[in-house]
């Protein structure tokens, strides 16, 4: 189930011109092998909010929301919703990552310029990424905050 997923996300970035995170997200897709589920919250669901983030700025607004439902239902159908105490270690290891980010969004761009890649580059304003962040982060609290009902039997 969770290829189809990856399918529709690749889909949307190839359908906004955005190649290059494309590829970087066809390369993360990879640690979603490992056993250990809670590992792909390390790399994988960094990448999937990112390539969200990179679909609303965008402005295909049907595409952010379809592969947002999509990404509540990959993470019900894996079981993967955290506990809210994991939430907040989420959002701290989010957090250090858009820093990240933000430290080499210059080196970045000068990478695009030196190896001539032809992406469309939408701008990402602060303001946008922080509360579609807090959106995000706030869906995963909600989420957590009802784990039990949602996996009862």
């Amino acid at each position: 189930m969770h290829w189809l997923f990856h399918v529709a996300i690749s889909l949307s970035l190839l359908y906004i011109g955005e190649i290059s995170t494309a590829v970087i997200f066809q390369i993360i897709f990879l640690t979603t092998f490992i056993k250990i589920k809670k590992m792909a919250y390390l790399l994988y669901i960094p990448i999937v909010l990112f390539t969200l983030l990179k679909l609303f700025t965008s402005q295909v607004y049907l595409l952010y929301f379809f592969n947002l439902l999509f990404l509540i239902y990959y993470l019900y159908f894996n079981r993967m919703i955290l506990k809210i105490k994991e939430v907040s270690i989420f959002f701290i290891h989010l957090l250090f990552l858009y820093f990240t980010y933000i430290v080499f969004e210059d080196i970045i761009y000068e990478l695009y310029l030196d190896f001539e890649i032809q992406d469309r580059v939408n701008y990402m304003a602060v303001e946008i990424v922080y509360s579609l962040t807090a959106l995000h982060l706030f869906i995963f609290y909600l989420l957590g905050y009802n784990r039990e009902k949602l996996f009862r039997k």
